[in-house]
């Protein structure tokens, strides 16, 4: 890749941050990406390529965090902040991943470097709070995401580094549905899409729910959105999913509503987040299967469903 090619591609990244920032596909992470950074950050880089940078290195924090890898994301936001040592963008996610990572004093000086340069986010001061309650009472606080398997998180540290077969090598025969979509994920960094489905076909064998993550869509193997198999293995599970991100339309918020008083996880909210899931889900097989029967039910009894109707008009053409 020429420092041209990588002046693009970043340039690219930077006019469609808000598209790129949520797009799942790890062989742009560690393939494109990477490159263009390496060829760019370099002692003497004019300013127009450190801005450039900049932004690339928090949007490669934002899909780190999002993998659950908050100390690589951490590395990313450190890179940002060195780049630019004005973004508060930069110092505001490095102090949230170093509190993820259990660097309590570390985050506190970070948070208040990116509140000092004017970031006025509001879950900031919350942040700091939780800091220094960790500077306090260090033993007192939980790990990031504790109620998971202890492995998990070196696990998605390791795939962040891009290294898939080190997790398959460390998750061998785990049989936690966590531990399982993150052997999913490996085999998706590796490209093996049928290894990656096998994954998926056998949570149905394990229990309690399950939640369809940013990470488990990024690691997908090419291809995967329209692999009838792959749909076919969630609508086996639909009725364990648990508020996730998930493949759901926008119109089925309007299909199936929250009330006016919500309640996180209580049985009424997990009910309709599994509603729109089964919806969803359904849509995707009758696509990925073409059937227009299945499609013709979905648009008649959802006609304010523009994604289903479209379907059913396209397949029954």
């Amino acid at each position: 890749m020429t420092a041209a090619d990588a002046r693009r591609l970043l340039d690219r990244l930077d006019r469609n941050y808000r598209a790129w920032r949520t797009r799942k596909d790890c062989r742009f992470v560690f393939g494109p990406l990477k490159a263009a950074l390496s060829r760019l950050d370099r002692p003497g880089a004019p300013a127009a390529d450190r801005r450039l940078l900049a932004v690339a290195y928090s949007f490669l924090g934002d899909v780190l965090d999002f993998i659950d890898a908050p100390r690589e994301a951490a590395r990313a936001y450190r890179a940002a902040a060195r780049v630019d040592p004005a973004d508060e963008y930069a110092w505001s996610e490095l102090g949230h991943m170093l509190l993820k990572c259990g660097r309590f004093r570390a985050a506190a000086r970070a948070l208040d470097r990116g509140m000092r340069a004017g970031d006025d986010y509001s879950y900031l001061p919350l942040l700091r709070e939780e800091a220094q309650e960790g500077i306090d009472d260090p033993a007192g606080a939980a790990p990031y995401r504790s109620w998971l398997p202890a492995e998990s998180r070196a696990a998605c540290e390791l795939l962040a580094r891009n290294r898939p077969e080190a997790v398959l090598k460390a998750l061998r025969g785990k049989r936690h549905p966590y531990l399982r979509q993150l052997r999913a994920r490996a085999h998706g960094a590796l490209g093996d899409a049928a290894a990656f489905i096998g994954e998926w076909e056998g949570l149905r064998g394990t229990r309690g729910g399950i939640e369809i993550e940013l990470a488990d869509w990024f690691f997908g193997p090419p291809g995967l959105w329209d692999m009838p198999r792959f749909w076919r293995a969630l609508d086996a599970i639909r009725h364990r999913s648990v508020p996730g991100f998930g493949p759901i339309h926008d119109a089925l918020w309007e299909i199936v509503p929250e009330p006016k008083r919500w309640r996180w996880r209580s049985k009424a909210a997990l009910r309709r987040h599994r509603r729109r899931h089964t919806l969803a889900i359904r849509y995707h097989l009758a696509r990925t299967e073409r059937d227009a029967a299945k499609a013709r039910r979905l648009a008649r009894r959802y006609p304010g469903w523009p994604q289903a109707v479209e379907l059913a008009r396209k397949l029954g053409t």
